[in-house]
């Protein structure tokens, strides 16, 4: 084995380990979430409606999700600029006007 055969391999065994690892923390996050597609939540600075999902994972702590979609007012309408956010799950206050428990 050569220099350059020993490194490509290494390359894909990384890259299939993070792809893996990828989707064991999406799969995670996703039992655990207390939102689901479509749901407005209310978070400490934004409320959006949740159009998209993905999973955040720290070193050494079990992957949460972030929820994006687009800022939408008071009446519940989206801003006419069509700006979104993203909201992580530790700064959820409300999903669809229920407090969220901590």
């Amino acid at each position: 084995m050569t220099p350059e055969e020993y490194l490509k391999e290494k390359a894909m065994i990384e890259a299939e380990f993070r792809k893996r690892t990828n989707n064991l923390n999406l799969k995670y996050a996703l039992a655990h979430s207390p939102a689901n597609l479509g749901d407005i939540i209310y978070g400490r600075y934004y409320t959006i409606r949740v159009v998209k999902i993905k999973a955040i994972a720290y070193n050494g702590i079990l992957p949460k999700c972030s929820y994006e979609g687009p800022k939408i007012t008071k009446k519940l309408v989206p801003f006419k600029d069509g700006s979104t956010a993203i909201v992580a799950e530790a700064n959820i206050v409300k999903i669809n006007g229920v407090e969220v428990s901590k």
